[in-house]
């Protein structure tokens, strides 16, 4: 079951060194990115673009909606096989408890005992993270230049 977002919005602030996240009681503005809750399933937030001023901040917030979607996708495919694995392990686990005879009925398992699933997912998935990261590193990168030609773009805009 898909909880509907609900956009009590959070409005993003930048200033050196600190970020400022407050939420909107008014009407949404469209000159600040306003952040949304988070999916229930890949945990990432939703972000709602402010209008772009010229091409480069457009060509950027296209860039930035491909790099959220590839996110999003990885993630709610991760947490849904974490969740459908762990689920099973548990399952499994307390089964050959019970076979084994413990005295007393588990309905838990421990930390230690959930540390081997763990340690055996991520080992099972060391290639499909490895190719995430570097996707990962590479869109990065390319936000990282697109960004500094936006802002070098504005800055010589507004100096004429």
């Amino acid at each position: 079951m898909k909880v509907a977002a609900r956009w009590s919005l959070l409005q993003v602030t930048r200033r050196p060194g600190c970020l400022f996240i407050r939420q909107l009681n008014g009407a949404v503005s469209s000159r600040r990115n306003l952040i949304g809750p988070p999916d229930p399933v890949s945990n990432i937030r939703p972000i709602k673009r402010r209008d772009p001023r010229n091409d480069a901040e457009r060509a950027l917030h296209k860039l930035e909606e491909d790099v959220w979607k590839f996110n999003h996708h990885f993630w709610s495919e991760q947490n849904s096989k974490f969740d459908k694995c762990k689920a099973l392990f548990i399952e499994k686990t307390l089964s050959e408890r019970r076979q084994q005879g413990y005295d007393e009925p588990v309905q838990k398992l421990t930390a230690n005992e959930l540390s081997v699933f763990y340690k055996q997912f991520l080992n099972e998935r060391y290639g499909d993270q490895a190719t995430y990261f570097r996707h990962w590193f590479q869109h990065n990168v390319a936000l990282t230049w697109l960004l500094l030609k936006v802002r070098l773009y504005n800055l010589l805009w507004r100096q004429k």
